[in-house]
C-alpha cells in the first residue's frame, strides 16, 4: 500500500501538527487579558470596561448632538426634538 519511507514522512508530519497545534494552545492560555479577568471577577457590573478610564463632562463644556429623524418601522415619524 505504502511504502515505509511515505509511512514515516507522514507520522512525522503528524507529529509536527500535533506538537504545533498544542504549543499554539497553550500560548492562547497564558497571556493576561484584562477583559477576561474582569469577566472572571463575576461582579454582575452589567458591562465589562475597555481600560477602566471615565470621562465626564461639565454641563457647559458637553459636546453638541447632531440632529436625526427617520420612520420607525410603523411608519410614525421620530426625530430627535423629542414627542
Amino acid at each position: 500500500m505504502f511504502s515505509k519511507k511515505t509511512v514515516r514522512t507522514l507520522s512525522l508530519t503528524l507529529v509536527i501538527l500535533l506538537v504545533a497545534s498544542t504549543a499554539l494552545s497553550l500560548v492562547g492560555c497564558t497571556t493576561q487579558d484584562p477583559l477576561a479577568e474582569q469577566y472572571r471577577a463575576g461582579d454582575n457590573k452589567n458591562y465589562i470596561a475597555g481600560d477602566g478610564t471615565v470621562t465626564e463632562f461639565a454641563d457647559d463644556q458637553r459636546p453638541g448632538f447632531e440632529p436625526w429623524s427617520g420612520i420607525t418601522e410603523s411608519g410614525f415619524g421620530l426625530d430627535s426634538d423629542g414627542p
